[in-house]
């Protein structure tokens, strides 16, 4: 339970970082559970249903897992936005996931 109360004070990007270095997922997990709610609103609000939106999130995250590895951390100063390292993702996992690829509103 410590470790639990320590990962959570880490930074996104003490996060990525702690991730890289050792491979321990519970890193990449405290992502996954920060960002999840965030993501299954955007995902909620182009799908058309809970279950679309629930897959989309799920393919998002096992699909940005292996490319962490090859993420810059940048410097937490220089960052612009809360989560650059999601930038454009949830977008592109909306327009994958509808029909012919065109996202729904």
């Amino acid at each position: 339970m410590l470790f639990r109360r320590n990962i959570s004070r880490l930074t996104d990007e003490e996060l990525l970082a702690a991730y890289k270095k050792s491979g321990n997922t519970e890193y990449f997990g405290e992502l996954y559970n920060r960002y999840t709610p965030l993501l299954y609103g955007v995902c909620l609000k182009y799908l058309n249903g809970a279950d679309k939106a629930q897959d989309a999130v799920m393919q998002l995250f096992e699909n940005l897992l292996p490319k962490i590895s090859n993420y810059e951390i940048a410097n937490a100063a220089t960052i612009t936005t809360p989560t650059p390292w999601l930038d454009g993702t949830e977008q592109s996992i909306t327009v994958e996931s509808t029909p012919l690829g065109i996202a729904q509103s």
